[in-house]
């Protein structure tokens, strides 16, 4: 009996989704550097879906900047969850640090993203961000690129629903 997890109220406005291990090499820092320029912008939300290394440290971030209004940090929730999860997500975000290993790889959440049709917002260098380009499923900054992660977002969030979903469905195709 396959009974569908209970999926949390998420935040009415514009949502930026991370799934997955909140750990050192995701460039966490880098991303809620982002959400902290971001943080006058209500109708923004940045939600968290995992756990990690990094998760304790984000919880404090959070706190000393005052960013619980547009930052959710959710918790961990079984694989099976996340397409409901996704559907309710407007971008999906990968992110990771700068370091020539990561630049080498491709993560796993790229196709996770691509095969549930949802755009993806990208921050990492390398095969990443390549698959995102050529596929056109996205938008793509530098690893240490806050400021320009930020201004993406808010472009981004002023896009039509239509507009997204095409973007995302070039990822599927």
């Amino acid at each position: 009996n396959t009974r569908s997890v209970d999926i949390p109220e998420l935040p009415q406005g514009f949502i930026i989704m991370f799934a997955g291990n909140l750990g050192e090499a995701q460039n966490l820092e880098n991303v809620l550097k982002a959400a902290s320029l971001l943080k006058e912008h209500k109708m923004i939300h940045w939600v968290f879906l995992g756990d990690g290394r990094k998760k304790p440290w984000m919880e404090h971030y959070v706190a000393e900047n005052h960013l619980e209004d547009t930052v959710h940090l959710m918790g961990r929730y079984p694989i099976d969850a996340m397409p409901e999860f996704f559907k309710k997500a407007d971008v999906m975000l990968v992110s990771l640090a700068d370091e020539l290993v990561f630049n080498l790889t491709l993560p796993a959440k790229v196709q996770a993203y691509m095969s549930c049709a949802k755009p993806i917002v990208a921050m990492l260098n390398g095969e990443g961000q390549e698959i995102v380009k050529d596929a056109g499923c996205g938008w793509c900054v530098e690893a240490t690129d806050v400021e320009g992660l930020a201004r993406e977002v808010l472009s981004i969030c002023r896009i039509s629903n239509e507009q997204l979903k095409a973007i995302g469905q070039n990822g599927y195709d």
